[in-house]
């Protein structure tokens, strides 16, 4: 899948007033108010075009830099602001400029698919960006608090797991046989070395110890969770070629993904020209407007019980509304019950490129 398709991300807001969102069944947040990432260049790279992952740390936000630049950086997190116009959104100062991922070499053929913060570290998941041959086992660098560098490491099964990390809840551990997990999906090129799906790994340890991670749920061909490459009518609504899982984080009794996805009502095509008049660069929904933000459910349980890892269906998805001000998501990030959404809409600061905003959902109530 080529995740960059959804080009124009930069839908202007119509934000609404703090508000309690249910998503789906049982789970429900409020919408907390959001901020924008200041416009500039800082060290390696800039905030103009960012590739979209975000991470959580104790004193700010992680945001990966421009998509040639394989750089990382962070932003302080000002007090939240609800508001009808993105241009009186508070910004984020930077506080730590971009840093490069070595070896600059890279620049151009790596990308950055996750980050993490556990207090002390910056745990940074990055694939090659059309790795045809599969070959890459490049998974995880980390960036210390003075920018000196460890990596690379491995992840179990490289770039169907090295996206997403997190912390599993205590409650959690002992059944699912592990302190962290991480998981991927398809968001970049060649479906055969990815995850059809969000997939789930867990392991026992820090994170440099992902490449002894079990997997408890994975897609890998020919066992997609959903239906891959051209869908003229309308796309499968479960998953698709055009589906895109920024992050994934466990709440309640459940794994809840959330992303994007596109060509539900008027079908994916390749390289065909939209309803717009314009002919897309690879996979593309008909309708260019024909794109969601959205989100896929999974019982635990049911992802634990399952005879094989690609077994397990979410028991509820569909379109998100949390609030982005009519935006796609571009990057997500969880952390204390708070959900992160990143978009690419301030076109503000910059008139010759988006920068991120981002929207903050507070979870007010997990009815498991």
């Amino acid at each position: 899948m080529l995740a960059c398709e959804a080009q124009d991300t930069s839908l202007e807001t119509n934000i609404v007033e703090s508000r309690t969102i249910t998503v789906g069944t049982g789970l429900s947040f409020r919408y907390a108010g959001g901020f924008r990432i200041q416009s500039g260049t800082f060290g390696s790279s800039r905030s103009g075009f960012s590739t979209g992952p975000i991470g959580i740390g104790t004193d700010g936000i992680w945001i990966a830099g421009h998509s040639h630049h394989f750089s990382v950086a962070k932003f302080d997190v000002p007090e939240l602001k609800i508001s009808n116009e993105v241009k009186d959104l508070p910004i984020a100062r930077n506080t730590k400029p971009y840093v490069k991922i070595s070896p600059a070499k890279w620049d151009k053929t790596r990308m950055i698919a996750g980050l993490y913060d556990d207090g002390e570290k910056l745990f940074v998941t990055t694939t090659e960006y059309y790795d045809a041959d599969g070959n890459n086992k490049r998974d995880i660098a980390i960036v210390n608090r003075d920018n000196s560098q460890l990596g690379f490491f491995s992840a179990r099964d490289n770039a169907r797991s090295a996206g997403w990390m997190g912390e599993i809840p205590q409650g959690w551990q002992a059944r699912l046989g592990g302190t962290h997990f991480l998981g991927h999906a398809s968001n970049f090129p060649i479906n055969l070395r990815l995850s059809l799906g969000p997939s789930l790994y867990v392991w026992d340890g820090t994170p440099t110890n992902a490449a002894r991670a079990k997997a408890l749920m994975v897609f890998p061909q020919p066992h997609s969770l959903g239906s891959f490459g051209r869908e003229p009518g309308a796309a499968n609504p479960l998953f698709n070629q055009l589906s895109y899982v920024a992050t994934a984080f466990i709440v309640g009794n459940d794994y809840v993904a959330v992303g994007r996805t596109g060509g539900l009502r008027t079908g994916i095509g390749y390289k065909v020209k939209q309803d717009n008049g314009k002919t897309c660069n690879g996979h593309c929904p008909y309708g260019a407007d024909d794109w969601d933000n959205y989100y896929w459910k999974f019982a635990i349980d049911e992802i634990l019980d399952a005879n094989n890892p690609h077994d397990a269906r979410p028991y509820e998805y569909g379109p998100l509304t949390l609030e982005t001000g009519g935006a796609l998501i571009t990057g997500a990030a969880y952390k204390d019950r708070t959900l992160y959404l990143a978009t690419s809409g301030d076109w503000h600061q910059s008139k010759f490129e988006s920068n991120p905003v981002i929207f903050v959902h507070k979870i007010v109530d997990a009815n498991f």
